[in-house]
């Protein structure tokens, strides 16, 4: 109960006082996130189809890294379900229509929670709301603020500059897991290419 209530509102709060006073309120990790204790993986989709597709290559290279992990990815009501599903690179897909998806992903207690859209504060809010131990996402500016990651416990620079999939491996990179090459993606494929 208490537990609900504080991911409910929590990161309203968290926010209203770091945009007004700059105080960073979540702890940034200091240690790097063990990839072998990780055993559930809440993944945060992009909100367009072919963002989706950008994130296979993020996917395969999480699905080899950390084989025994359960994967699972939320996405929007817009087809992008469509996308992933019969894919051997995820174990659940959450479409995320309604409030309570979110609870039902905290009650399962991810282990890490990947935020891999580039909206910002919104989906930051999302990945704080599912209680992982380690949340990772991207840096990014808001009302001329350097940082404001600050609802991860390890972020990531958005270098605007790379291709979106080579974005979305730097968070893997980041976990220090192995990034798939090109050659091995491509001898991978799965029926979602």
């Amino acid at each position: 109960m208490f537990r609900d209530v504080f991911y409910k509102y929590f990161p309203d709060l968290l926010c209203g006082i770091y945009f007004r006073l700059g105080i960073r309120l979540v702890p940034e990790g200091k240690y790097p996130i063990d990839a072998g204790g990780v055993k559930k993986i809440c993944v945060f989709a992009a909100t367009d189809i072919g963002n989706v597709t950008a994130l296979m290559p993020m996917l395969q290279s999480l699905r080899h890294g950390i084989p025994d992990a359960r994967i699972t990815i939320v996405v929007l009501p817009n087809g992008a379900k469509d996308v992933i599903e019969g894919s051997d690179l995820v174990d659940e897909i959450v479409v995320l229509d309604d409030g309570r998806k979110i609870k039902n992903i905290r009650d399962n207690w991810p282990d890490l929670t990947i935020d891999a859209a580039h909206e910002g504060f919104t989906s930051a809010k999302e990945a704080f709301r599912t209680g992982a131990l380690w949340k990772l996402g991207f840096r990014y500016d808001h009302r001329n603020r350097s940082n404001t990651g600050f609802l991860y416990t390890h972020s990531v620079p958005l270098d605007e500059s790379k291709h979106e999939v080579e974005q979305n491996l730097d968070l893997i990179r980041s976990l220090g897991l192995p990034v798939l090459s090109a050659k091995q993606i491509n001898k991978g494929r799965t029926s979602c290419f």
